[in-house]
């Protein structure tokens, strides 16, 4: 199930994934004048209390964001999380393919 977390209150799922956990997402500040920051601090609250059995919150290292690539740092919330309960795991960059400088031998 795909929700967001306004509509994710009340219920309940044994594994909860919150993407996006990233300073301007989570808290989500578009017009940065006007946002509640306690509203969102309480959104969030919603999201991680919403997991019975496994909570994982994923930040991107960088994100393509108003039309530029971005390197996002991680959400302020992330370090009210007392160390005890968190497992940082970092997945390393994926390598990427080298083109192959080879010509591909036609068909006829």
């Amino acid at each position: 199930t795909l929700l967001t977390l306004h509509a994710a209150k009340g219920l309940e799922f044994k594994t909860v994934f919150i993407a996006g956990v990233e300073k301007g997402l989570i808290p989500f500040s578009w017009n940065r004048e006007q946002y509640d920051l306690e509203e969102e601090r309480r959104l969030f609250y919603v999201g991680i209390t919403r997991a019975k059995n496994e909570l994982f919150l994923i930040q991107a290292r960088n994100r393509f964001l108003y039309g530029e690539r971005l390197a996002q740092p991680c959400s302020p919330y992330l370090a009210e999380i007392p160390g005890e309960y968190t497992t940082p795991i970092v997945v390393p960059d994926r390598n990427r393919k080298q083109k192959k400088t080879e010509e591909q031998m036609g068909l006829f």
